[in-house]
């Protein structure tokens, strides 16, 4: 047996009628009941109105009534067994929305299994979206309220279409029950309105108002005696009413039965009695057409073989003889159900058991024409015709799971013998289908059984589809993803290169399961290349793009971010989001872009639009109840967190992780181990960040490299912390491999530069510089800001300034600093090439870079700030006391007069650097902030006392003292200053010239005193050391000329002649 239609999800809807369950009953000539209308207009001020009665109480004929006399647009829902799968009555209940308001042409959604987590949120949104389609004023109908099993969320789910009922709408709800434990508050609260068997028994009067309604037209009229006798026995019940009239004389009745006996019992009784007083050709009628839930005419008339069926069923309707009658659409009649209930026992008895079956058949195949499947299965099941209803089955599957109804599909496949199950592996297949979105262990194992069917049948297309059942239900189950690599071997031996695929269909799963399978498995550039390619072909010429195409084409999209494609990454993003709008909506397919193209705003450096799209994402989330995209949305809002060093967003998005991760979603709880302990290693944490790096890769290590890779990073940075150097190393080994295996730009740099980060800590200045550059040069070609957090902030902070100092990819390093907010640490706080917002020049002349723009002085009104920044640079620049500062620049103003100045220069100086807190005053003191300045004199003096007298280390020290502190000023508070940097400029070149000498290296000495003097040319122990120098190398003339040169500046700038020991040495040197 093959499925007619293996692959079609629209069959079943488009061929349905419309369905009795959806249409209100048209109603014959009833009685009319002004108390109840009125009670009606009464408790309806309560939005939810609870009518509860036997059978037979006139519920559905009171409400109908009453909805056609006050002409109340409403929409009528009969609810049964079936509805108790809220999928199912999502379906129906939004077919009932379209067939009320056909102007809207896109469908509410179905209740898919991606929404399943989030079932009150969705039940909220669709309700939403069905108000806005329904005019003011809409009244809800649900009838047979009490079929609903007791365990059904749609209990919850009706419970929030009644707290969501606009403003002067309202809902009626029809039971043979109390309200269930849902309705508790609601019932507290006011909000419902019960109306009782006791209300709705008839009173005397329309009891005698029903009677004469029933027998208008008779010759004979019943006695007033025995209408009083008729209410009596009844108690008001309006079915055993209906019953007695139906009978042309009402004597012995008082024996049947009193008013103390159950209802259905009465009924029975007296359905009996009526039953057998018709003609044997509206038996036929009756009895062969119990089987039928609802019926039209034609349907009537070919399973009763009475030509005029019809007829008979509008006498019944119009009697009112428990005949109900819907005329939206096709006409169609369906008995009351204590009516139904008692025309099949009778049927069993009266046709026998084969006759029974065989009408059961005969029905069966006139709603599968009438497009009724379910009531068509249901039918067979019972007659135990299991290939007429398996045959149903696999023709209607895929339209069912298209709307979410898996349950349904699964209660029927494991409802046929096991035996048909096992000669017929599409039924494994589709039952498997069923099962996977929430039992992925046991799709597993019934796609593993279809597979070996289909294969031992020779079935090639079943084989393919099992096989990618396969890979999909491992994928979904993430428990043991190795398992997958023996289905990606056995690929080539059920598809052998150059075949063809049955069907494009069959393609497109077959693609999407081998490139998510690839992706976590063998994510090799070379392998995946070329189903990459098919991904992005099938994607882009879909009609329509179901939830397993749109995960490869997100999977796609990673495998280009994780390639540092970028440009690739968009495109398969865009073609996902182009084939979903010709698609019906899907907030899954949404979510899932918007936490891909979060990940490559991280990667792109720019957290700010990672933080919008993940707040879109969880906004879409909340409002649509898919909460499966959650987790990972949170988790790119901590990337993005960690990256800006806000490290209260990152605890909070991982606790909401935690909080949301779902049990057995092992992928993301290796990604909230990862995350949590990024967190907690930037916190300071280095325990807490152990563990859960811990937890990650035992998570993670049997997945797949890319996830692998990750945890050990994390394991990486630990072990740096804490000084374990060769355990970082082993980690960094496996992740090389996996780097080179995936040839992962993403991977290989976060790689690079842990290896770099170990060998710094070794002192291995030569390696570290090393594996910088090849890092950075990865960074540079392909822009990469973010690596999925696998360097902190601080180490890469420490990483760049190690570049900028050894002027490997600056651009790069400068980028990198900016994106990612890092602060220069104790590494980079001197280091003149930082990109700083703010560099002050103060040795040789007074200079301000803005955000690497010169800044230029002009007008008095810059003056006093200026003053303020150089005196408080020349006080050290720390801590300054208020008061220093103002002794300094306004000694003659009085204090209050002093205080208000120096605020105001404060002020504009703020304002002139373009960042408030690049002064601060703290405590009546003021500093310079060094994570936003930087200052000549503070690297010049920091680099003097890290210089070891090396010239290598020298060069840069002497390249930031370009002459005087400040220049040709000479304000009293800047002295100090400017001696003191003299001399230690002075004591710095002269060391290193001393120790070149020491070595015999004269050249090199004479360049360092050379260069000493072009910056200050009146320190005449340069010239000393020159002349020797020179004299050593035999360089005679050159002394001499040094000393000439010596005389005539000293003499020229300070009015003095050489020393003694400068005339000595001329002398010698002359002699």
């Amino acid at each position: 047996m093959r499925p007619s239609a293996p692959f079609r999800r629209d069959g079943m809807a488009k061929k349905s009628s419309p369905l009795a369950k959806l249409t209100s009953p048209s109603l014959p000539a009833v009685v009319a009941r002004p108390r109840l209308f009125r009670l009606l207009d009464h408790v309806r001020k309560q939005p939810i109105v609870w009518i509860v009665g036997p059978p037979g109480s006139g519920k559905t004929t009171l409400t109908a009534s009453y909805v056609r006399a006050k002409k109340r647009r409403a929409v009528w829902y009969q609810l049964d067994e079936g509805d108790s799968d809220p999928a199912t009555f999502f379906h129906y209940l939004g077919l009932a929305i379209q067939k009320a308001n056909p102007r809207y042409r896109t469908p509410l959604p179905h209740l898919t299994p991606e929404y399943l987590p989030g079932l009150p949120i969705f039940a909220q949104r669709f309700f939403e979206q069905v108000f806005q389609r329904m005019p003011p004023q809409i009244v809800l109908v649900f009838d047979n309220y009490h079929v609903l099993v007791k365990d059904s969320p749609v209990h919850d789910v009706i419970r929030i279409a009644a707290e969501g009922l606009p403003r002067g709408s309202g809902m009626i709800v029809m039971s043979r029950s109390e309200p269930p434990g849902a309705f508790a508050r609601l019932q507290a609260e006011q909000q419902l309105a019960r109306i009782g068997q006791e209300t709705l028994r008839l009173t005397q009067s329309e009891a005698a108002g029903l009677v004469r309604l029933h027998t208008k037209g008779r010759a004979k009229k019943p006695a007033a005696g025995s209408v009083d006798q008729l209410y009596r026995m009844t108690s008001g019940w309006i079915a055993g009413v209906v019953l007695l009239l139906q009978q042309q004389q009402t004597k012995n009745l008082s024996m049947a039965t009193t008013g103390s006996s159950a209802p259905e019992v009465l009924f029975n009784y007296l359905a009996k009695e009526v039953f057998s007083e018709r003609d044997d050709q509206t038996k036929a009628v009756l009895l062969r057409t119990a089987v039928l839930s609802s019926m039209t005419v034609p349907m009537a008339e070919a399973l009763s073989r009475v030509p005029t069926a019809g007829a008979i069923l509008a006498q019944l309707h119009r009697v009112g003889y428990f005949t109900e009658r819907r005329t939206e659409g096709a006409l169609r009649y369906q008995y009351h159900p204590l009516f139904k209930e008692f025309l099949l026992a009778q049927a069993r008895t009266q046709l026998g058991q084969d006759a029974f079956a065989q009408l059961q058949g005969q029905a069966a195949a006139l709603l599968v024409d009438d497009g009724q499947i379910e009531e068509a299965i249901a039918l067979w099941m019972s007659d135990r015709r299991f290939e007429e209803a398996a045959h149903i089955i696999l023709t209607h599957t895929p339209a069912l799971l298209y709307q979410g109804r898996g349950q349904v599909v699964s209660a029927w496949i494991t409802s046929l013998p096991e035996s048909l199950r096992e000669a017929v592996p599409w039924l494994l297949f589709w039952l498997g289908a069923a099962t996977l979105p929430m039992q992925p262990a046991n799709a597993q194992v019934l796609f593993e059984r279809a597979f070996a069917h289909f294969q031992a049948q020779g079935d090639q297309a079943g084989t393919l589809m099992a096989w990618a059942g396969v890979v999909d239900a491992i994928w979904y189950t993430w428990k043991d993803l190795p398992q997958m690599d023996s289905w990606i071997d056995r690929f080539s031996d059920i598809m052998p290169e150059g075949s063809r695929y049955p069907s494009p269909e069959i393609e497109a799963a077959v693609t999407c399961a081998m490139f998510n399978a690839l992706f976590w498995r063998r994510p090799q550039y070379d392998r995946i290349k070329p189903w990459a390619a098919k991904v992005s072909h099938i994607i882009e010429h879909s009609p329509v793009l179901t939830v397993q195409l749109a995960t490869a084409g997100v999977s796609l999209a990673n495998h280009y971010i994780y390639a540092v494609e970028l440009g690739k990454a968009d495109h398969a993003l865009k073609a996902v989001e182009a084939a979903l709008r010709r698609s019906p909506p899907s907030p899954f397919v949404q979510l899932a872009c918007y936490q891909t193209k979060a990940i490559i705003a991280n990667v792109l450096g720019d957290a700010e639009a990672c933080f919008r799209t993940v707040a879109e994402g969880l906004n879409l989330a909340r409002r649509s109840g898919v909460v499966l995209w959650d987790v990972p949305l949170l988790g790119a809002r901590c990337l993005g967190a960690l990256m800006q060093g806000d490290l209260t967003t990152a605890q909070q998005s991982v606790d909401e992780m935690f909080a949301r991760s779902r049990e057995g979603a092992l992928f993301f709880q290796s990604w909230i181990f990862s995350l949590q302990g990024g967190v907690a290693f930037a916190k300071g944490d280095v325990s807490l960040a152990r563990r859960a790096a811990e937890a990650s890769l035992l998570s993670t290590q049997r997945e797949g490299p890319f996830p692998e890779s990750v945890s050990r990073f994390g394991l990486v940075q630990v072990h740096i912390a804490m000084g374990e150097l060769d355990e970082a190393a082993a980690h960094l080994a496996r992740i090389g491999e996996i780097a080179r295996e995936m040839r992962s730009p993403l991977t290989e740099i976060g790689w690079k530069l842990a290896v770099a980060q170990v060998a710094f800590a070794r002192k291995d200045e030569v390696t570290g510089l090393d594996a910088l550059r090849a890092g950075f040069r990865i960074g540079a070609a392909t822009g990469i800001v973010d690596w999925q957090g696998k360097v902190h902030p601080e180490d890469l902070a420490f990483l760049c300034a190690k570049a900028l100092a050894a002027g490997i990819e600056p651009d790069y390093a400068r980028m990198l600093i900016r994106k990612r907010h890092l602060s220069p640490g104790t590494a980079g706080v001197h280091l003149e090439a930082w990109p700083w917002p703010i560099k002050i020049y103060t040795l040789g002349r007074f200079a301000l870079v803005k955000d690497g723009k010169p800044v230029s002085f002009t007008g008095k009104t810059q003056k006093r700030p200026l003053d303020l920044l150089k005196a408080l640079i020349a006080l050290g620049g720390r801590n300054v006391n208020q008061a220093r500062l103002i002794e300094a620049l306004w000694p003659e103003t009085d204090g209050d007069a002093a205080a208000a100045s120096f605020n105001m220069a404060l002020k504009r100086l703020r304002e002139l650097l373009g960042h408030p807190d690049a002064v601060l005053l703290t405590e009546r003191k003021l500093t310079v902030n060094a994570q936003l300045c930087w200052v000549d004199v503070w690297a010049f003096e920091r680099g003097i006392a890290l210089d070891k007298h090396d010239e290598r280390e020298a060069g840069h020290v002497l390249n930031l003292y370009h002459g005087p502190f400040l220049g040709d000023d000479e304000e009293a508070w800047s002295l100090s200053m400017r001696e003191r940097l003299r001399a230690s400029f002075l004591k710095h070149v002269q060391a290193v010239g001393e120790g070149l000498e020491a070595r015999a290296q004269w050249a090199i000495a004479i360049e360092w005193y050379q260069r000493g003097l072009r910056v200050d040319d009146l320190i005449e122990q340069f010239y000393q050391r020159l002349m020797t120098c020179q004299h050593k190398l035999g360089q005679r003339a050159e002394a001499l000329s040094t000393y000439q040169r010596c005389k005539k500046v000293l003499g020229t700038h300070l009015g003095v002649t050489p020393s003694s020991t400068t005339e000595a040495f001329y002398r010698s040197i002359t002699s």
